[in-house]
C-alpha cells in the first residue's frame, strides 16, 4: 500500500458517505491511518466491501486530496475542524459528483474488544484471513496461483424472487457477470480498466465514480474473487 505524509488527527479514522451515480445512491467508505514512521495511507471501500488502496493522500490545512490510480479517480474536499465531516467532490473521467463523508463512531464491538481479556484459540482462528483458510482448503496458494480463469453459476433469492447468477473471471482482473431475478436483469463487464453495465432493457452505460471502484473491487488479481452481486439492480433501484 502506498504511503504519504502524515495527516492530522481530525482526518484519521473510518468515514462513510453516499454518492449519486446515474440516479442510484452508492455507499462509499474511507479508511485513513497514520503510521509510526511518520507516513499515512488509506483505502476507499466500495458498497460491496472491496478495499481499493489510495495511491496518494495529501492534507494542507483543512484541504484534503486523494488519488486512486487503480480506477483513475480523485477526491478533493475540506474536513471540518472538529473532524466530524469531510465535504468534497469525487472525480473520475467525465464523471464528477458531490460526496460528503461522515465520521463513523466506534461501536460496542470495538469497545468490547479493547476491554476483553486474552483471546481464546477459537477467537484467534475466527480472525484468520478467510482467503488464507480458503486457499489452504483447496490445496494451497501455489495451486490457486496456477488458475487462469474461473466460471461460476448459482441461484439466489431477493425479495422473495428467485434467480440465477453466472460469472466469468480471469486472473488478470477481467470479468463478465449476468444476473436474472424475476423481471430484473443485469449484464456487467470489466476489462481491468473500463466497465459497462446494462440493467434490463436500459441502454448500457460506462461505469464511473464509485460504481467503477466497486467493479475494480470485484476483480482483484486473484483466481476466486467475490460475486459482488449488485442488489440495487436486482430490486429495480
Amino acid at each position: 500500500m502506498a504511503k504519504s505524509a502524515a495527516i492530522g488527527k481530525q482526518l484519521e479514522g473510518r468515514w462513510s458517505g453516499i454518492i449519486d451515480v446515474n440516479g442510484k445512491p452508492l455507499n462509499v467508505g474511507l479508511s485513513l491511518v497514520n503510521h509510526p514512521d511518520g507516513s499515512s495511507s488509506g483505502t476507499v471501500i466500495s458498497q460491496e466491501g472491496a478495499e481499493i488502496p489510495i495511491s496518494h493522500l495529501e492534507q494542507t490545512g483543512s484541504n484534503v486530496k486523494l488519488e486512486i490510480h487503480t480506477v483513475g479517480s480523485s477526491y478533493s474536499g475540506t474536513v471540518k475542524s472538529d473532524g466530524s465531516e469531510l465535504m468534497g467532490t469525487w472525480t473520475q473521467g467525465a464523471f464528477s459528483g458531490a460526496l460528503t463523508f461522515h465520521r463513523m463512531e466506534a461501536g460496542p464491538a470495538s469497545a468490547a474488544k479493547s476491554t476483553a481479556g486474552p483471546s481464546t484459540q477459537t477467537s484467534a482462528a475466527s480472525t484468520e484471513p478467510l482467503v488464507t483458510r480458503w486457499a489452504d482448503a483447496v490445496g494451497g496458494r501455489a495451486k490457486v496461483a496456477a488458475i487462469k480463469s474461473t466460471y461460476r453459476e448459482g441461484t439466489l433469492e431477493v425479495g422473495g424472487m428467485k434467480g440465477t447468477l453466472k460469472a466469468w473471471h480471469t486472473a488478470d482482473g477481467k470479468y463478465r457477470k449476468e444476473e436474472q431475478v424475476g423481471p430484473f436483469s443485469s449484464i456487467e463487464t470489466f476489462d481491468g480498466t473500463t466497465g459497462m453495465l446494462q440493467q434490463g432493457d436500459l441502454a448500457p452505460h460506462v461505469m464511473a465514480g464509485p460504481e467503477l471502484v466497486a467493479a475494480a473491487g470485484c476483480s482483484p488479481s486473484t483466481a476466486m474473487p467475490s460475486s459482488c452481486s449488485r442488489k440495487a439492480a436486482l430490486t429495480g433501484a
